[in-house]
This record gives structure tokens, sequence and C-alpha cells, in this order.
């Protein structure tokens, strides 16, 4: 349950800052925000919590996993109004209604280059709170280097390290006759000997034991069956230090995420189509946002607060690129959209609505598709619970 909150937390953090940056940006360039919210409603139910401020009405509404919005003020929107609505406007929130009968205040009244970098806004703020936590990690763990032979921090219960007797915090120096400097020298030399007997040396309380670990009676992935830990010493960063190598991290952090989103499209075939993508023997884990949002507190759990803080980073990132992405109900998609549809408007009011029915019939599709896949992940995540 801890986990869960965590996780939760953790992920409306990122929607909260997305939205965050579109209300804030939009209020600059003058737009009216009707709505600002975190998660989405179910028809016929209320927000979990609301409030009014001026006139904007904040909500947090049931479906949280699914994200937010901010709903800015339409001029199309304002003239198609019910005069029930618009009397109920007068007689509750009378501030609001004012907004909307200020054309100033519609959205498509504004120069494109202020709507896209509304657009852009969401974006953008999820990718500069990525780089700010990376310097505040940075800042706080500091400039660290490995300075010798690493320590075993855990023995997998029944390992060949277990059977062994070597025991948690035994330093590695040797593995057979083969000395160990740091962990990636270690890792090598352990792999090596896959599939044979051989010997570890290891520095026990300040004396040098040699342990023999026996061979496998089978092949197995981890020869030894230990989770090692560097030794390293940490230096303060010096200002430019720390931005240049927060900033080197963040480029590569951009790069490894949309490489991952190039190969998106065929790990949800594999997941949810494909029979052949079988998983690998092990403890079955659900693949649904549940599950995910578990999985996010575990880290909290397992790996600390920095761990936890690394993983926003990702998330951050992902969720930028993610929403750059040209998809129809995507900050993407909407900044095709409007491009689209003012070139569209040389071309006479037809080929606007051409452009409008469009994106209206790709959203729709897409939004079943959301559903779909929504519903699988939930559906893994009861089997994975109950199964």
């Amino acid at each position: 349950m801890f986990e869960s909150l965590i996780g939760l937390a953790g992920l409306l953090f990122l929607i909260l800052i997305h939205e965050w940056g579109h209300f804030i940006v939009g209020r600059i360039f003058g737009l009216g925000v009707r709505t600002f919210s975190v998660g989405f409603p179910i028809p016929g139910l209320g927000p979990l919590w609301s409030i009014k401020r001026g006139p904007t009405e904040y909500k947090i509404n049931p479906l949280l996993i699914l994200g937010g919005y901010c709903r800015f003020v339409m001029g199309k929107e304002v003239k198609n109004m019910p005069d029930a609505e618009r009397e109920r406007l007068a007689r509750e929130f009378p501030e609001q209604l004012a907004m909307l009968e200020d054309e100033s205040n519609w959205a498509e009244n504004k120069p494109l280059y202020a709507q896209i970098c509304v657009v852009l806004a969401g974006v953008t703020v999820n990718l500069i709170c990525a780089l700010l936590l990376l310097i505040g990690i940075n800042g706080f763990v500091g400039n660290v280097s490995e300075i010798g032979a690493p320590s075993v921090r855990t023995v997998v219960a029944g390992s060949l390290a277990d059977q062994a007797g070597i025991q948690e915090n035994d330093t590695i120096i040797r593995i057979g006759n083969r000395d160990v400097n740091d962990i990636r020298g270690a890792i090598g030399a352990i792999q090596s000997q896959a599939g044979k007997g051989f010997t570890v040396t290891v520095n026990r309380s300040g004396s040098e034991v040699i342990i023999q670990v026996p061979e496998p009676v089978q092949r197995v992935r981890a020869p030894l069956g230990v989770v090692l830990e560097p030794q390293t010493e940490s230096k303060a960063y010096s200002v430019g230090e720390l931005l240049s190598t927060s900033t080197d991290q963040f480029i590569a952090q951009v790069s490894l995420v949309a490489t991952g989103l190039t190969t998106m499209p065929q790990r949800l075939y594999e997941l949810y189509f494909s029979k052949a993508a079988e998983p690998a023997p092990m403890e079955k884990e659900g693949t649904g946002m549940f599950s995910f949002i578990g999985q996010m507190g575990s880290v909290l759990r397992d790996n600390g607060w920095l761990a936890f803080l690394s993983l926003l980073v990702t998330l951050n990132i992902f969720l930028a690129l993610f929403n750059l992405l040209p998809l129809p109900m995507l900050d993407g998609g909407l900044l095709v959209y409007l491009i689209s549809l003012r070139f569209a408007g040389l071309f006479g009011t037809g080929a606007r609505k051409a452009v409008a029915k469009v994106y209206g019939m790709l959203a729709l599709i897409m939004l079943f598709l959301f559903i779909f896949i929504l519903l699988m992940g939930l559906l893994d995540d009861a089997g994975a619970l109950f199964g």
C-alpha cells in the first residue's frame, strides 16, 4: 500500500507540473483558463476535490492515472453555449462568465506563435524539471569516483557464493589469478569463470581468505550469485562542473529515452498481441498502470530517495518526449493540428473544416486504442495479482 501511494504521488507530480506549464504560459499570453484538472472525470460522477479561484476552477478528478488537462476558453464553445448553462454561470460563477464573454481571452484569437508556446509549455517544464533534479542529485552526491575493489552487498540464497561461504561485506580482491581493482573488473572476472569452479580471494575483517567456489551442476546466468557494491569517494563539484556534468547526463538520458520510444510500438505488439513473446520464467508481474505505480514506490523502498528521484528524471523526460509524438490527444498532435489548421485557412473555410474532421476522427481512434491498451494492462495486473 505504501509503495502504491508513493508511486501515485510521483505520477501526480509529473502530471501537475506538466499541466502547470500549460496553465502558466497560457495566462502569460492572455488565454482564459476555465478548468485546471489533475485526472479526468468519470461521466455522472463529480470531482474528488474542487475549488474556484478567480475565473478558473481547479479540480482533482477520479481518473488520476490518465493524466490531466487545462481547459482554455474557445470562442466556438462560448457561442454555442446553451442559455441554461449561461444562466447557471451567471448565478454560480460570474467571474468565469465574464472571462468567457471577453473575446480577448479566446484561444483562437491568439497568434499562432502564442498557441504553439502554450502547447509546448508542458513538455518544456518536464524537461526543465528533469535537468533541475539531475543538478540537485549531483550536487548532493558530488563527484563520485571508484577507489578500490568492490565489497559484497548481498549474497543470493542458494547461490554458488552462498554454498562456498562468501559473506556480506567481504571485499573481493582476486578472482582466480586475476586481481580485482574495481566493480567492472570484478564482474568481468566472474563472468569469465562461468561454468567452472574457481577461487575467490576476499578481504574479511582485515585478513585475506581464499574461498573455493564449486563447479555448477548446470550452466547458470549468474556464475557467483552476489550483488556487488563499489568502494567510492565523493568530492564536491564546482558550479561549472556541476552544470556541465548534469547537462551531459541530461542529454544522454534524452537520447536513451528517445531510442526507447522508437521501439515502443513493437514492444506493445509483443506484449499484448504476439503469442510468440512469452515472458521468461520468473515471478509474474503485471504490465498495467497499477503495477507500474507500485513498482515506482518499490524503487524508493528498496533503493532510497536518490534512486526514486533518478526515476523521476527519466519519467519527466519520457513524458515530455512521448507528448511530442505527432498523435492526436498528445501535445505533438495538437501542434500539428494547429499548424495544419492555420495553413488550411489559406484555402477557405472548407479546408479548415476538413482538417478539423480528420483530426477528430484520428483522435477518436487514438482514444479507443488507448482505452484498449489500458484495459489490457489492467487485466494483466489482475492476472498477476490473482493468477
